[in-house]
């Protein structure tokens, strides 16, 4: 009786504690690169665009005044701006780099990357 009672505690507390991260671990969703507060380097061929702060309620403003909001984060990111000369920026994330890499919609398409933290020239 004292066995099968040791097996269901013990099995209780693995579904009540590890069960979430065994969901968070799941193959079908990525972690989460940008998080509130953090800082990310907007650059493109010729060096920093912009330097974006993420806020909570998926939103970000930059440096230079533009602002937007974003969704995604983890594996892909969707970025649109609210004001400023961009449209969106659409982007995968490289575990190589570090950083994610997509087309820069606006006045001229251009690829672009961003970046986690203060890059050169940001």
């Amino acid at each position: 009786m004292r066995r099968w009672m040791v097996l269901f505690v013990g099995l209780a507390v693995t579904v009540t504690i590890g069960w979430p991260a065994v969901a968070d671990a799941s193959p079908g969703r990525a972690p989460a690169h940008v998080k509130p507060g953090a800082k990310w380097s907007l650059t493109d061929g010729n060096g920093c665009l912009e330097l974006q702060t993420f806020k909570k309620g998926h939103r970000w403003t930059a440096d230079n005044g533009d602002m937007g909001t974003y969704t995604g984060g983890g594996a892909t990111i969707k970025e649109t701006w609210t004001h400023g000369p961009f449209t969106s920026f659409t982007g995968t994330y490289s575990k190589s780099t570090r950083a994610y890499s997509g087309i820069l919609v606006g006045p001229v398409n251009v690829l672009a990357q961003l970046a986690k933290g203060t890059v050169s020239g940001c």
